[in-house]
């Protein structure tokens, strides 16, 4: 089981030093040929992303920098998930591959995402990526306004002069049509390896009802070409996204029943033991437990538990009792991440009143999938069948308070 490091803003600040006393710029070849990296990786370091820890490390001595630990960032600590990593690997290196990898808010999407874009396998791909959950809402208002901008932003990332979509666009045509042809016509026929589109927060279009159901049906229909024009066999797609539970669209045009789906799992007993080793807090057995039975194993709720135990200037022991004992109050670092959590469910009453009830119970209890969709895309509830329960107790103990 392997991890990934990388560095934060004040490590970088020393590794810009080293390297500057050694009169090398930031991608020297020299540097990567003593690293045994390539410019990529290398680049990946200076933007202050995730990287292999060899990697890391090799970075760091190779401007005579051997305490590594100074200049990475604890916060990103990873936890290598390999057969969902795996999976995801195998999947989009198939021609006209989609990878649909789901799950909510704070499970590890983006760092997912992350990962597959610095994976050796697709060194020599395209990555365009697009973060949704950044853009102006008034860009969603009119499908044509929002596909020109999809694709000028692809352009201009994979080195394309974006002036070309205002040249090939015809208002004639309707936006589907005029955004396909653009692919197919200039997009396409440039570049000669396989691009793979990264779509962060895909979920953030669908309350737009035209802009998602015409966006959707052409990256379905992208992806059902591939299957028999070699021409679109070399764009692949990877979207994120946090539920499915209320996609109202015609199966017939969703991207969302095709391809490869991965639901991303929370940590399992012995990742939580293997993290906490690398926090330098070895768990035992019944404080592992105490803190599944708080936080499940939810990949951010569990770092963030170990970066505030870590912190603590109290043994273990003490440290952890308080912080089970105020997990769920305003006093702990949770208070910010859940009264997000609080103020988005808020904005849905029907949600709240059936949250109450899940909350009121103390067994599973039986709810309708499609009214709960708002519950599971922020991660509340954990499912048996068509049971549910609070996904951790930590949720119960907040909202059964914030709820009453």
């Amino acid at each position: 089981m392997g991890y990934t490091l990388r560095a934060s803003q004040s490590g970088l600040q020393i590794v810009d030093a080293a390297r500057r006393r050694l009169g090398w710029n930031k991608k020297a070849e020299i540097w990567c040929a003593k690293a045994f990296v390539c410019d990529t990786t290398l680049g990946r370091f200076w933007q202050g992303r995730s990287i292999q820890k060899e990697n890391f490390i090799n970075i760091c001595r190779a401007v005579n920098i051997n305490n590594y630990e100074i200049v990475a960032s604890d916060n990103f600590l990873h936890i290598e998930r390999s057969v969902v990593e795996g999976l995801a690997c195998r999947s989009i290196l198939a021609p006209g591959a989609l990878l649909r990898i789901k799950g909510s808010k704070k499970m590890g999407k983006t760092e997912l995402l992350n990962r597959l874009e610095s994976y050796p396998e697709f060194s020599s791909y395209h990555k365009p990526r697009l973060a949704f959950r950044k853009m102006c809402r008034d860009t969603f208002s009119d499908s044509s306004m929002f596909l020109q901008w999809f694709c000028r932003t692809i352009s201009e990332q994979i080195d394309i002069d974006p002036t070309q979509v205002d040249n090939s666009w015809n208002t004639v045509l309707g936006s589907n049509d005029n955004c396909d042809a653009y692919f197919r016509r200039i997009i396409l026929p440039t570049v000669e390896s396989p691009i793979i589109l990264f779509l962060d927060d895909v979920d953030k279009i669908l309350p737009h009802g035209r802009t998602a159901s015409e966006f959707f049906k052409l990256l379905r229909g992208w992806y059902e070409d591939a299957k028999r024009l070699s021409a679109w066999q070399n764009l692949r797609f990877i979207m994120a996204y946090s539920t499915d539970a209320y996609i109202n669209l015609d199966i017939n045009h969703s991207p969302f029943n095709v391809g490869t789906c991965i639901d991303l799992p929370e940590f399992t007993y012995d990742e939580i033991l293997e993290l906490g080793r690398r926090y330098d807090l070895p768990l035992h057995a019944s404080q592992a437990e105490q803190l599944i039975t708080l936080l499940g194993g939810h990949p951010y709720l569990v770092n963030k538990a170990f970066d505030t135990l870590r912190s603590s200037q109290q043994s273990l022991d003490v440290s952890l009792t308080k912080f089970l004992a105020i997990a769920h109050t305003a006093e702990a670092p949770y208070s910010n991440y859940l009264r997000s959590l609080e103020d988005s469910l808020k904005k849905h009453p029907r949600s709240v009143e059936l949250f109450k009830k899940v909350l009121a119970s103390t067994r599973t209890v039986t709810i309708d999938r499609d009214q709960a969709f708002k519950l599971h895309s922020l991660g509340l509830l954990r499912w048996h069948g068509n049971q549910v329960e609070p996904r951790c107790q930590i949720y119960r103990l907040y909202f059964q308070e914030r709820l009453r």
